[in-house]
């Protein structure tokens, strides 16, 4: 059976959905596709905030949780309000 595995060195267009994913996450990494210690570093501070081994690559379980991170929050509807007119 195959892992899933990114780490220092890749590049490649999973690594690039990788660095989205994790800028949308809150990093300040500028996706790229390669796989830097810049990077290393940014999924190194993803993994420890989120209870996930440091290990600085990119496994199944951190994709897993990148991926949850990443989507957008849904913010309630706001209601429509009449607008007052002044006279």
């Amino acid at each position: 059976m195959l892992k899933f595995m990114l780490k220092y060195g890749d590049e490649n267009k999973d690594v690039l959905e990788a660095q989205k994913l994790l800028k949308a996450a809150g990093s300040t990494i500028t996706p790229n596709g390669k796989y830097t210690i810049g990077m290393v570093s940014a999924v190194k501070a993803f993994q420890k905030k989120n209870g996930l081994a440091v290990t600085g690559k990119i496994d199944s379980k951190t994709m897993t949780k990148l991926k949850a991170a990443a989507k957008p929050v849904k913010k309630p509807a706001r209601k429509a309000t009449a607008k007052k007119t002044v006279k």
